[in-house]
C-alpha cells in the first residue's frame, strides 16, 4: 500500500487540513482530517487537484451529503468522491474505463 501526504491552509477560514493517500486494488483512500463539512469540500479538492497536477475537472456533481468531481487525467477518467456524512473520500477509476489508469494516475501524484 502506497501512501501520501499534503498538507494546505484553507482560505478564507484558516482551517488546516491534512490528506494521507492509502491505495487499493480498486481506488485510492483520501483520509481526512480534522472533520470536515459540506462547505470544507471544494477547499479539500484543491489539495487533490495540486497533488494531481494536470488533472482536469470535466464535471462537479453535488448532492444532499456528496459531492463527485469527475476528471480526466492523462486521458483516462476519474471520480473524485466526497461523502460528509460518513467522513468518506476517495478517487475511483470511471466506469468502463481500464484498472491500469489507476497505476497512472499514482503516477501523476506529486513526486
Amino acid at each position: 500500500m502506497q501512501q501520501l501526504n499534503q498538507q494546505l491552509t484553507s482560505q478564507p477560514n484558516g482551517h488546516t487540513f491534512n490528506v494521507l493517500y492509502e491505495t487499493t486494488e480498486q481506488s485510492i483512500l483520501l483520509t481526512i482530517t480534522p472533520e470536515f463539512d459540506y462547505d470544507d469540500i471544494e477547499q479539500i479538492a484543491a489539495i487533490c487537484w495540486q497533488a494531481i497536477s494536470g488533472a482536469e475537472v470535466v464535471e462537479e456533481i453535488p448532492g444532499a451529503d456528496r459531492i463527485n468531481y469527475r476528471f480526466r487525467y492523462n486521458q483516462h477518467y476519474f471520480v473524485l468522491n466526497f461523502e460528509v456524512y460518513s467522513q468518506s473520500c476517495w478517487i475511483e477509476v470511471e466506469a468502463g474505463s481500464a484498472h491500469p489508469a489507476l497505476d497512472v494516475l499514482l503516477a501523476g501524484f506529486s513526486r
